[in-house]
Protein backbone atom coordinates (compact mmCIF):
# COMPACT_ATOMS: atom_id res chain seq x y z
CA UNK A 1 0.00 0.00 0.00
CA UNK A 2 1.42 3.49 -1.03
CA UNK A 3 0.35 6.59 0.96
CA UNK A 4 0.61 9.71 0.28
CA UNK A 5 1.88 13.01 2.22
CA UNK A 6 -1.39 14.91 3.19
CA UNK A 7 -0.71 18.98 3.54
CA UNK A 8 -1.05 20.05 6.94
CA UNK A 9 -3.48 22.30 6.22
CA UNK A 10 -5.89 19.95 4.62
CA UNK A 11 -6.33 17.83 7.95
CA UNK A 12 -9.34 18.00 9.84
CA UNK A 13 -9.56 19.02 13.56
CA UNK A 14 -9.30 15.37 14.58
CA UNK A 15 -6.81 14.86 12.30
CA UNK A 16 -4.40 17.41 13.50
CA UNK A 17 -5.22 16.30 17.38
CA UNK A 18 -4.17 12.99 16.61
CA UNK A 19 -0.79 14.69 14.53
CA UNK A 20 -0.27 17.25 17.57
CA UNK A 21 -0.94 14.06 20.03
CA UNK A 22 1.58 12.13 18.07
CA UNK A 23 4.20 14.90 18.27
CA UNK A 24 3.60 15.20 21.82
CA UNK A 25 4.99 11.69 22.23
CA UNK A 26 7.91 11.42 20.58
CA UNK A 27 8.67 14.59 22.53
CA UNK A 28 7.76 12.81 25.62
CA UNK A 29 10.57 9.90 24.44
CA UNK A 30 13.38 12.80 24.39
CA UNK A 31 12.88 14.11 27.12
CA UNK A 32 12.88 11.21 28.76
CA UNK A 33 15.87 9.85 27.05
CA UNK A 34 17.67 12.04 24.73
CA UNK A 35 19.31 8.86 22.70
CA UNK A 36 16.26 7.39 22.45
CA UNK A 37 15.56 6.42 18.76
CA UNK A 38 11.60 6.50 19.22
CA UNK A 39 12.24 9.79 20.24
CA UNK A 40 11.69 13.36 18.32
CA UNK A 41 15.23 14.82 18.89
CA UNK A 42 16.72 11.66 17.33
CA UNK A 43 14.07 11.33 14.59
CA UNK A 44 14.63 15.23 13.67
CA UNK A 45 18.47 14.58 13.65
CA UNK A 46 18.26 11.43 11.59
CA UNK A 47 16.53 13.71 8.97
CA UNK A 48 18.64 16.94 9.47
CA UNK A 49 22.37 15.62 10.87
CA UNK A 50 24.49 13.92 8.47
CA UNK A 51 26.36 12.75 11.71
CA UNK A 52 23.67 11.31 13.18
CA UNK A 53 22.82 8.86 10.11
CA UNK A 54 21.94 9.47 6.30
CA UNK A 55 18.37 10.58 5.28
CA UNK A 56 17.76 8.60 1.90
CA UNK A 57 15.71 10.88 0.89
CA UNK A 58 18.38 13.23 -0.32
CA UNK A 59 20.32 10.60 -2.53
CA UNK A 60 19.44 8.38 -5.66
CA UNK A 61 19.12 5.46 -3.40
CA UNK A 62 15.90 6.49 -1.90
CA UNK A 63 13.43 4.97 -4.54
CA UNK A 64 15.31 2.14 -4.40
CA UNK A 65 14.83 1.74 -0.64
CA UNK A 66 11.19 2.48 -0.64
CA UNK A 67 10.72 -0.59 -3.30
Amino acid sequence: MVGSRRDINSLSPNELSDYIHAIDILRARSAAGPDDVTGYDFQAALHNDGSVGPCERGSDLFLYAAS
